[in-house]
């Protein structure tokens, strides 16, 4: 992927249901595939920032792992953690 491929990636776009009053800004988005109807099947949580989660969504299809390996984005880091405080 090149440093700006996100900006044409399907999968990287918001849907409008996304932005309706009342939503937010999401810090973790957690992996919403396979894997969350068998939680107990995963062996793998990888969290990962950026377009390396949508590399790890491709690698992860095509060896069909995804009832074992869960992937969560975190769409906000700060290096004092910060970020996680509410």
């Amino acid at each position: 992927m090149t440093p700006k491929s996100l900006l044409r990636l399907p999968e990287a776009r918001s849907s409008f249901e996304d932005m309706i009053e009342g939503t937010g800004f999401q810090r973790l988005i957690p992996d919403k595939g396979v894997c969350t109807k068998k939680p107990e099947g995963v062996k793998k949580l990888i969290f990962c920032t950026g377009k390396v989660y949508y590399e790890l969504m491709k690698e992860r299809e095509k060896m069909n792992r995804d009832e074992t390996i869960a992937i969560t984005r975190i769409e906000q880091v700060s290096k004092n953690g910060a970020c996680f405080m509410q």
